[in-house]
């Protein structure tokens, strides 16, 4: 390197190399001695052999449909022996093809090019066949989307009104909306705890952190004097802006959102629930090696690939050799009779019924990795939704 003032003086910079203990060192003088040049070599070779290392990884790692490695036997001479070919990749291509080749992994194709004698009188007179066409192999793109579209039980609702001839497939062609299961639309029932996307997305954390155990009070307010809740409750509260004033928004008391929170909580996780043998069990009593909070989930919507839904279960739990799955609704409801109930999980606008089957595919597939298609059927329990 030359600097360019014009005199020509050069300016050389040695690229630096580590040493064994980690320091950077420079080569500022280019009368080495013996030991000094041998040390510099190995260094050298050393951090050369490692950055070939890498540059393979990238190069194998980054192919989009087949990668070519090349295999032959390197000349015998010690620039071929110090070559990152013939330490790194040689000898693992030999172990491969010495032993049974996996043809699901590996495919050889043997090349044995005929060397051009120039001397050959034959060879100088031969000329190309005019049908031979040297067009350069133009490297097309597949086409499979490289777009993976994300879908979520909201989007799928809200895109579109749904109706028994139409597919999943062609939300393919809708917009994607950024949205949870969570209710977004604020209601006219009087609560303590308005109902809002904010307010739902409040709960659905602290369901998914605190640990279900700690619920097991003679009454709520016992809940109020524990650190863990009022500090988890306090963050969230601050995360999602519950008690930021806005113009719109009811104004809400910090302490007042507090009661009524543990107080929700605690009804639903001590809530006597029915189970399918007439008997009753509650979610406080579940161990915690038996359930999972927020399970997610990709499941493929498309034969074609690139169009997943993407989700996750409140709730999976294990009761009885039975899996079960839970869903938390925060929004409000005027009556919550059974017949109220059962109109609100198949209204045509929240589709819960939709959601519902969809979760139970997705916990359907899970079940069926694990034991088999025929025994997952018998192992799925049921669907709950928490109101």
């Amino acid at each position: 390197m030359f600097n360019l003032s014009g005199d020509y003086i050069p300016e050389v910079y040695d690229y630096p190399f580590v040493d064994k203990d980690g320091k950077l060192s420079w080569k500022l003088s280019l009368w080495d001695n013996e030991e000094e040049k041998k040390i510099s070599k190995e260094i050298y070779s050393n951090q050369s052999l490692n950055e070939n290392k890498r540059l393979l990884y990238v190069g194998i790692t980054r192919s989009k449909v087949r990668i070519y490695l090349p295999f032959y036997t390197p000349l015998n001479n010690w620039k071929t022996r110090d070559s990152a070919y013939y330490k790194i990749l040689y000898p693992r291509l030999q172990s491969i093809l010495e032993n049974e080749i996996d043809t699901d992994l590996f495919h050889v194709v043997s090349w044995a090019p005929t060397p051009f004698d120039s001397t050959d009188p034959k060879r100088i007179d031969w000329n190309l066949d005019s049908e031979i066409c040297f067009t350069p192999l133009l490297y097309e793109e597949p086409e499979t989307s490289k777009t993976i579209r994300l879908n979520s039980y909201s989007s799928l609702r809200t895109s579109m009104n749904f109706s028994e001839e139409v597919s999943l497939s062609v939300l393919e062609e809708k917009t994607r909306i950024q949205s949870d299961d969570v209710e977004n639309s604020e209601t006219v029932i009087k609560d303590a705890l308005p109902s809002s996307a904010s307010i739902g997305s409040f709960l659905h954390s602290l369901l998914e952190e605190l640990d279900f155990s700690i619920f097991k009070t003679t009454t709520s307010k016992e809940l109020l004097k524990n650190e863990k809740i009022i500090s988890r409750m306090d963050f969230h509260l601050d995360y999602f802006r519950i008690l930021k004033r806005e113009e719109g928004r009811p104004i809400l008391e910090k302490e007042t959102v507090q009661k009524r929170t543990v107080e929700i909580l605690w009804n639903l996780l001590n809530a006597n629930i029915l189970d399918q043998k007439g008997g009753s069990f509650r979610l406080v009593d579940l161990p915690k090696e038996n359930r999972v909070s927020e399970m997610d989930f990709y499941l493929d919507l498309d034969t074609n690939p690139g169009n997943f839904l993407r989700g996750s279960i409140d709730l999976v739990f294990q009761m009885d050799d039975k899996f079960y799955l839970a869903d938390y609704k925060s929004n409000l409801l005027e009556d919550y009779s059974t017949i109220s109930l059962k109109r609100n999980v198949e209204n045509l606008e929240s589709r819960y019924d939709l959601q519902r089957d969809i979760y139970a595919l997705v916990l359907y597939e899970y079940l069926k990795n694990l034991f088999g298609p025929k025994e997952a059927l018998q192992k799925i329990g049921g669907v709950y939704y928490f109101f």
